[in-house]
């Protein structure tokens, strides 16, 4: 979705490198190098951001993983909740990033996360509201499946605002400049 987003507006398709879709865990491992063992984590979004940086020639990534449900009555709490990452190519390490200790990350890269829960502070008012009719649904024991698509569908719309104006912020941040017909980002 976040892609899509991107590419409806028609000028901006000749700037976009591509996109890597990683929804089962073994695609994330696989494709994108993630090691951490929950994949519902600011690390995975971390390790999944700088994981699609390292396997393409893009200058920036957007990584999100969470649940969007369906989740468990016992877990009604993480429903919506999503971790963001954006990681920026940059040509010198920069200390102001999220990126851990791990001297297996490279530090030639920028990168932030958030963690987001849009059944609350960070989601549309519909959002949280349909939420809410989904945790009283569950917990009586059967969510309908109508209530269920449209919090899904509501829950990535949201994921997605918040991803963008997120990138958006971290490109703001970092310094780009053209070298050699190529775009390059100084981080700060």
């Amino acid at each position: 979705m976040i892609l899509s987003s991107l590419v409806d507006d028609p000028r901006h398709g000749s700037h976009i490198y591509g996109g890597i879709v990683s929804y089962d865990t073994k695609a994330k491992r696989k494709l994108l190098g993630v090691k951490v063992k929950d994949v519902y984590t600011k690390e995975c979004s971390l390790e999944m951001a700088i994981g699609a940086l390292m396997n393409s020639d893009a200058l920036v990534s957007v990584a999100v993983t969470g649940k969007a449900g369906p989740v468990s009555r016992f877990d009604l709490n993480s429903l919506g909740i999503v971790d963001v990452a954006i990681s920026v190519r940059t040509d010198k390490a920069s200390g102001n990033s999220d990126i851990p200790a791990d001297s297996s990350f490279p530090k030639t890269f920028t990168s932030i996360s958030r963690r987001i829960n849009t059944c609350t502070k960070d989601g549309h008012q519909h959002t949280r509201d349909l939420c809410e009719k989904y945790k009283i649904e569950a917990a009586r024991g059967y969510v309908s499946l109508e209530i269920q698509q449209l919090v899904r569908k509501l829950i990535r719309q949201d994921t997605v605002i918040n991803a963008l104006r997120l990138t958006q912020k971290h490109i703001e941040n970092n310094n780009f400049y053209r070298q050699w017909g190529t775009v390059a980002c100084t981080g700060h």
